[in-house]
């Protein structure tokens, strides 16, 4: 190990401080998750909990705290409360004595692991070592990073009720509109008179590679990835409503002409065509320059004569468009849509002047949860920095203080 191991520290292979977990376990696939359930689903993916199941035969056997690993993701997550183990790729860790098992669950998290897309990680995750302390000092660790931890859930938490809120108010917006009184029904429900069913292809810009997806696979690979360039869009870089590109990768002018047909740029909205759950849509922001969106992405260039980007944004977030796109990748292990059926999705459509209104009428709810989220970016900021300190040895605990270790 190529680190420098601290005064009274130890490094040790990751495979040595592991215990062999010699229990089966059940898991559950995505088909069987639940909205509400006494038995929360702890899966590979980002969110702590992403389901619910009410079969007491699916609790994890393993005595907690275990660390859920991601084989396919690389997120961790220290667990301690009762779980069901969700879908495949999800590994279940636990330390040897001598590790406090929430500062292993850090240590592991500090790691560097290469990303090689949706393959198997934890290969990668065998081969790392840790550095860790005497057992009195890795607790103390733990418990300064699990406070900054506990106000990362508290604005996590706000920032989750207000889109909840944001969601039911935008609802009854989707399906009463404002000020209406006459009403019709329509293929997709109930809508007001005025408004009109419409699919999304009859929404995109009326010209070439208006509304397509991102170039096929061997079209754009790893080896074509550079440092700097024209920038290229993942499914990671999409969150409901929120367009935050972090990937920091790019290719060529060269390559960018070629894949030109995969253009996107400030004012088209990009859509996750796979990912749990497909269909997440944001508008790319402004600021952000021309650049190339992957296969796993759809791109629709709108035509603003008859919809406002932004409220389609919320449209293709809403209530009526998810459960459309839940009902075309229904039982799918791995959800995916594809651009011809994504394109013949229906959805209710107002005049623009109350698009405006509409997207008006939530904007203080998005206005709160940027802030929120700005909160969250310090606040992780700052973990992200203490982690990189207390985990090294850089910086030592001596009676629940910090001090340099020099």
């Amino acid at each position: 190990m190529s680190r420098e191991v601290p005064e009274g520290w130890q490094a040790s292979p990751i495979p040595d401080l592991l215990q062999k977990i010699s229990k089966r376990i059940r898991k559950l696939q995505t088909r069987d998750y639940r909205d509400r359930g006494a038995i929360p689903i702890v899966d590979q993916g980002e969110s702590i909990i992403c389901g619910y199941t009410d079969d007491v035969d699916n609790i994890c056997p393993v005595s907690l705290p275990v660390i859920v690993f991601g084989d396919h993701t690389r997120c961790f997550k220290f667990i301690d409360f009762p779980f069901a183990v969700g879908a495949d790729g999800t590994q279940l860790l636990k330390p040897t004595s001598g590790l406090d098992p929430q500062f292993f669950f850090y240590a592991l998290s500090s790691l560097d692991l290469p990303s090689e897309g949706y393959s198997r990680h934890f290969r990668y995750l065998k081969e790392k070592s840790i550095l860790y302390p005497s057992l009195t000092e890795q607790r103390r660790i733990a418990e300064i990073l699990s406070s900054v931890d506990k106000t990362i859930h508290a604005t996590q938490a706000i920032i989750e009720q207000t889109r909840k809120v944001k969601q039911s108010v935008l609802k009854r917006l989707l399906t009463k509109g404002i000020g209406h009184t006459r009403f019709k029904q329509t293929e997709i429900g109930e809508i007001p008179e005025e408004w009109e069913v419409v699919s999304l292809a009859d929404l995109a810009e009326n010209s070439r590679n208006s509304f397509v997806i991102g170039p096929f696979g061997s079209n754009l690979v790893m080896s074509d990835y550079r440092d700097e360039g024209v920038p290229v869009v993942f499914v990671r870089d999409l969150r409901p409503g929120q367009f935050r590109w972090k990937s920091n990768v790019f290719v060529t002018q060269e390559k960018a002409t070629q894949l030109q047909p995969h253009s996107v740029k400030s004012g088209d909205l990009v859509v996750t065509k796979m990912g749990l759950p497909p269909g997440i849509a944001a508008l790319c922001p402004e600021d952000f320059p021309c650049g190339i969106v992957t296969a796993d992405i759809i791109r629709l260039r709108p035509n603003r004569t008859k919809v406002d980007p932004a409220f389609l944004v919320e449209l293709l977030n809403g209530d009526r468009a998810r459960k459309a796109v839940e009902e075309i990748t229904g039982g799918q292990t791995r959800p995916k849509i594809t651009l011809r059926d994504y394109k013949n999705v229906k959805v209710a459509l107002p005049q623009t002047s109350e698009q405006r209104l509409i997207r008006e009428g939530i904007a203080p709810f998005q206005t709160c949860i940027e802030g929120q989220e700005e909160q969250l970016t310090v606040l992780e900021a700052l973990k992200k920095a203490l982690m990189s300190d207390l985990l090294t040895g850089r910086k030592r605990v001596s009676d629940g203080f910090l001090m340099a270790a020099e």
